[in-house]
């Protein structure tokens, strides 16, 4: 049984083109960015290495042979480069670049021997520069997308078929006499080395979909300046949360937030430093909540928390721990544009807090700790105020407006039930 190279040749070959002109389709290559672009310019270098080495019979040798797999050696450099950029965010190592120069050497040295020979060296030579791109993903697939794992378990076929390409071609060395005989293992060795890269083509092209699609649903229900929930996932979890305190009888707890002054510090520095300080505020409201509590921006300077879970007590803990947060922040260290005296801003925060089993509509139980932020802006800032005083029309004198945003500070929330 034989398999006729040359019909496989053109085959891959077209194979390849194809797959080409599909990322030139991909977004991310029409905008010149990303680890896919980089995909595609292997892909078309893969293309330009075969045409060469398919021209053999009309160009000469020395420039079909060192043209074409030189071209197929940057084709597998830009291969991990795409992989570096989508797994690392980073340039890929200069020691594989140098592997690309030091291929074309070697084809120099090694071009008068016979052709058995050059393509068990240069079979072992694809192998090894390929192999760091596999144990790259090895170290990141379960990190990454699950396409990712399709990805590497064919680039790992290619190396073991260029291995055993290797190995038949040094144990039988008749069956590569010519470029295009035909016979079992040079044609089935060569389709599988040539094969698989285009299956990891695929697989790369899914998980950059996959990334595309997350980074879509994270934008939906995310703010895209600190990374906090948005309006509509608040929404939503304040209902589920308001729901569960219903049924399991647990109190639950809501925070509004909100920067007092916000507007002097666009004024005073600009809006680049607004946007620094939004994401400073957030990174230091976050550090601060457990992993079940949910942050969200609800726009401009005001935030907001959700605390299931969580009696009177523990939202007014958490309440000063977050508002003494941002009130410590040095944010001329934070937005180094703005001139380099030290400046804080201060935020004030009303609280509600939900008894377990009642039924409140989030409209509601949001407008009441609307209102408690709104009294804690009129007794001076930076404090903090429950809504069971706001709501029912009593002035909270200073004092204890003050007492009540000191209390308990050390000592944060930590009894608050953790939420499975």
């Amino acid at each position: 049984m034989t398999l006729h190279v040359p019909t496989i040749f053109i085959a891959l070959l077209m194979a390849i083109v194809l797959f080409g002109a599909a990322l030139a389709h991909a977004g991310d290559v029409r905008t010149g960015h990303g680890a896919l672009q980089r995909w595609a310019w292997g892909t078309w270098c893969a293309a330009g290495g075969f045409v060469l080495l398919g021209s053999r019979l009309m160009l000469p040798e020395t420039l079909s042979v060192i043209g074409g797999n030189t071209l197929i050696a940057l084709s597998l450099l830009l291969t991990g480069h795409a992989l570096h950029r989508f797994l690392r965010e980073a340039d890929v190592p200069r020691w594989q670049v140098a592997l690309v120069p030091l291929q074309t050497v070697m084809l120099l040295a090694i071009l008068d021997l016979p052709l058995a020979r050059r393509t068990a060296l240069l079979s072992l030579f694809y192998a090894l520069q390929l192999a760091p791109s596999v144990w790259l993903i090895a170290r990141h697939v379960a990190r990454s997308e699950r396409s990712m794992r399709m990805v590497g378990a064919t680039l790992g076929l290619t190396v073991l078929a260029l291995l055993l390409r290797t190995a038949h071609a040094t144990l039988d060395p008749s069956a590569y006499a010519d470029f295009f005989q035909a016979s079992l293992g040079n044609g089935l060795t060569y389709l599988a080395a040539f094969l698989f890269p285009l299956g990891a083509g695929f697989g790369f092209l899914l998980a950059n979909l996959e990334r595309s699609s997350r980074r879509l649903e994270q934008l939906a229900t995310h703010d895209a300046l600190t990374g906090c929930a948005n309006r509509t996932l608040f929404d939503a979890m304040l209902q589920a949360t308001l729901d569960q305190s219903r049924r399991d009888g647990t109190p639950a707890s809501l925070l509004v937030l909100d920067l007092d002054h916000f507007k002097d510090v666009n004024d005073r520095h600009g809006h680049l430093a607004g946007d620094a300080v939004l994401r400073a505020c957030a990174q230091a409201l976050k550090a601060r909540l457990r992993a079940s509590d949910l942050l969200a921006r609800l726009g401009g300077e005001e935030f907001a928390v959700v605390l299931a879970r969580s009696t009177r007590a523990d939202a007014l803990r958490v309440a000063e721990d977050l508002r003494a947060a941002v009130a410590g922040l040095d944010l001329a260290a934070i937005a180094a544009f703005a001139d380099a005296t030290p400046w804080h801003v201060t935020a004030s925060l009303g609280a509600a807090t939900l008894p377990g089993g009642t039924a409140v509509a989030p409209d509601e139980f949001y407008g009441q700790a609307d209102r408690a932020l709104y009294e804690a802006k009129r007794l001076g800032r930076n404090r903090v105020v429950h809504a069971t005083a706001a709501i029912l029309g009593r002035s909270m004198p200073a004092a204890s407006a003050t007492e009540i945003s000191s209390t308990g500070a050390s000592d944060r929330a930590i009894a608050r039930t953790p939420v499975p």
